[in-house]
């Protein structure tokens, strides 16, 4: 959870000094690496102007600026990039606009899509979109590797964890609610299973929270993955802009 203009630098620039250091095999982004807001956001509260004090174009030109220094950082990484909710606004806004006409839905599609705009498949990275079915069984919007399923949304308040837990019975790891999370339950059926959220990249507080403080966490994950698909899942906070992996990294790379 990026979101595009509304990222939080900072943390960004934490995570991508992090990134070149652990030259991971894989990534998968969760979601709103765009934010999609302004005139894609029917929910912005009225009012709030400065809510979307920024452009489409800049909202694309910060999420392209984010992938570059991604694929910079971890150049050997196979990415994956599962759509968010914020990027299936523009798909919403394209269903609106032409009343049903398939034909004219793919037109738009291909002219004004994140998929396209942020030219993922020139960089080589599957784009996996909410509308779709990609694992047999599961929701639409999911994938699995390994031993872990991945989706946007699944589960949310305070309990989204242990929901996305009971709601999946398998390991899974989930995006959109902005802090960190998990949760550990054994089904004597299936066994051993858990939820994630790593947190988010993300400005913390948004206009539209108004002085509600959001308890919203900044952070990555790390899975250590055996070649029997058995992982450990490392939560790596970030706070004011400093990760806190520095121990580790030093332990791994020594």
């Amino acid at each position: 959870d990026v979101h595009g203009m509304l990222m939080d630098r900072a943390a960004v620039d934490a995570f991508l000094t992090d990134l070149k250091l652990l030259a991971p095999d894989e990534m998968v982004l969760g979601g709103d690496i765009l934010e999609c807001g302004g005139w894609l956001a029917k929910h912005q509260p009225i009012g709030f102007v400065a809510a979307c004090d920024y452009s489409y174009q800049e909202d694309i030109a910060a999420a392209n600026w984010f992938l570059d220094e991604v694929q910079k950082a971890a150049p050997s990484a196979e990415i994956f990039y599962i759509e968010g909710n914020h990027e299936d606004r523009v798909e919403r806004w394209i269903v609106d606009q032409v009343m049903g006409s398939k034909r004219e839905a793919q037109f738009l599609y291909e002219a004004f899509s994140p998929q396209v705009l942020l030219r993922l498949k020139e960089r080589g990275i599957p784009y996996y979109r909410r509308s779709e079915v990609y694992v047999e069984g599961a929701p639409r919007g999911w994938i699995k590797c390994g031993k872990m399923f991945f989706t946007h949304t699944l589960g949310k308040g305070k309990n989204a964890a242990m929901q996305a837990a009971q709601k999946t019975a398998g390991n899974v790891t989930y995006f959109c609610t902005h802090r960190e999370d998990s949760a550990t339950i054994v089904f004597p059926s299936v066994g051993l299973v858990k939820a994630f959220n790593p947190g988010c990249l993300c400005s913390m507080q948004p206009i539209w929270m108004h002085s509600d403080p959001t308890s919203w966490s900044q952070g990555y994950a790390v899975d250590i993955i055996s070649k029997s698909e058995n992982f450990q899942r490392l939560h790596v906070p970030i706070w004011r802009g400093e990760s806190l992996a520095g121990a580790m990294i030093e332990r791994f790379k020594s």
